[in-house]
């Protein structure tokens, strides 16, 4: 998961996908120009460069972990 500094914060993410047993690793943004093409302060990005999720904020871990394996 990228996640944009400050606003993205991604531990809710970090935890519900670990327990699915989803690899996992968070990574910050720091250039501004990058952070903007993404859209949203979190992105969740596949290792094949494919954007799986992106959003403001995680309530839910479960709830990204079943929008990305199509279960929502």
């Amino acid at each position: 998961m990228l996640r944009r500094r400050p606003a993205g914060r991604g531990g809710h993410a970090r935890a519900g996908l670990c327990r699915q047993g989803v690899p996992f690793r968070l990574e910050s943004i720091e250039q501004a120009d990058v952070a903007r093409a993404y859209e949203r302060p979190l992105v969740l990005v596949r290792p094949d460069g494919h954007v799986a999720w992106r959003g403001s904020h995680v309530e839910h871990a479960g709830q990204v972990v079943d929008t990305v394996r199509g279960a929502a």
